[in-house]
């Protein structure tokens, strides 16, 4: 079998679906953008090489179906297919336009409004997930889209997780690999225990991009300590530290809320995503 999947294999293979550009490639999945029945679509392909890759692309299908919320990425099409002797599946989904929330904060600095948005919007598409026992496992801002009206969406669900399912996080050569991204993975996903893996473990990671977006700087990031090594002591920043006026109306309150979704304990995060949501309305209440 040959390499990746190139742009031209995909272009001969599906020529109704217009595709111009590759946009993103790694591991066994390549992200292609294109154009089918007039719209803008983004086709993404996963080589099934082994049993893991072919249980990863089947729950990311899978959840793309069942998460009913217009801030989840929506599914056009998926099936499954041969490209250059690989077998494949292959996901048509709505191409997203705008910028990531990383793109944005490097353009244009950090928001209390912005986080605050984010947040809502991201405790309210994490109610579906906790709902249909999913959890997102890489929640960050590369992972979430501002559109250009403003509306916030939720992107790559390809290391999520179905709790109580068979456990699908082995590699080929059976060994552990922790999911998600370094510097957003929670302490319970560093160790890579599977069965405490659940909402808290979004809740926690969604904290940190929250605290980023408020301050423009990482939560964890201390004098002498690595990201991993502070995140696994509970070693972070106070929020209040980053605002000129520490005593602001409900900046306290607010510190409150961030600390506690950022908290190391599970048992000291919030609960759920509902529980979350109801805070941070009441908490930027305070502040307006």
């Amino acid at each position: 079998m040959g390499g990746s999947i190139t742009l031209s294999q995909v272009q001969d293979k599906y020529p109704r679906h217009n595709l111009k550009t590759k946009l993103d490639s790694g591991g066994q999945k390549e992200v292609f953008k294109g154009e089918f029945d007039g719209e803008d679509i983004v086709l993404k392909t996963i080589i099934a090489e082994d049993w893991e890759a072919t249980k990863r692309a089947e729950l990311e299908i899978r959840a793309m179906k069942e998460i009913d919320s217009d801030i989840m990425v929506g599914l056009r099409q998926d099936f499954q297919d041969v490209i250059d002797d690989h077998e494949v599946f292959v996901m048509v989904e709505e191409f997203v336009p705008g910028g990531t929330l990383q793109d944005q904060l490097q353009e244009e600095g950090p928001s209390v409004e912005l986080a605050a948005r984010v947040g809502r919007d991201v405790l309210t598409v994490l109610q579906e997930f906790n709902e249909q026992d999913f959890v997102h496992r890489d929640i960050k801002p590369k992972n979430i889209m501002i559109q250009p009206d403003g509306q916030v969406r939720l992107l790559d669900v390809g290391i999520v997780r179905s709790i109580g399912e068979a456990d699908t996080d082995l590699t080929p050569t059976d060994r552990p690999a922790a999911p998600g991204t370094p510097g957003f993975r929670a302490p319970e996903q560093m160790m890579n225990d599977k069965e405490r893996q659940d909402t808290r473990t979004d809740i926690f990671s969604l904290g940190i991009t929250m605290f980023a977006t408020m301050t423009g700087v990482h939560p964890f990031d201390v004098d002498g300590m690595d990201l991993q090594e502070a995140i696994q002591a509970g070693t972070h920043r106070n929020l209040s530290d980053h605002f000129p006026n520490p005593d602001a109306d409900g900046l306290q309150e607010l510190e409150w809320y961030v600390h506690k979704m950022i908290e190391t304990k599970m048992h000291r995060r919030f609960l759920t995503p509902e529980m979350a949501l109801d805070e941070l309305e009441r908490v930027m209440e305070e502040i307006a």
